[in-house]
């Protein structure tokens, strides 16, 4: 596996912030890429627990992440 901090179709994005998820770090899936640079994310458990919600996120934000390729 490599980690990046850029993000790539089909990579698992982990949150760098380890006090999200008791202390493991939050974990999602790259869905897209758009033709901004923002990503389109799928996560379980984010915003609500027990639920697959998706999200865009923008190329400001990558400093957050990391990604799992």
């Amino acid at each position: 596996m490599t980690v990046t901090e850029n993000p790539e179709q089909g990579s698992v994005l982990w949150h760098k912030d380890t006090s999200i998820a008791w202390g493991l770090g939050h974990v999602g899936y790259v869905e897209q890429i758009n033709n901004d640079g923002s990503i389109v994310v799928s996560d379980m458990n984010y915003p609500r627990w027990n639920a697959v919600s998706h999200r865009t996120i923008e190329p400001s934000e990558f400093g957050s992440y990391l990604f799992i390729n």
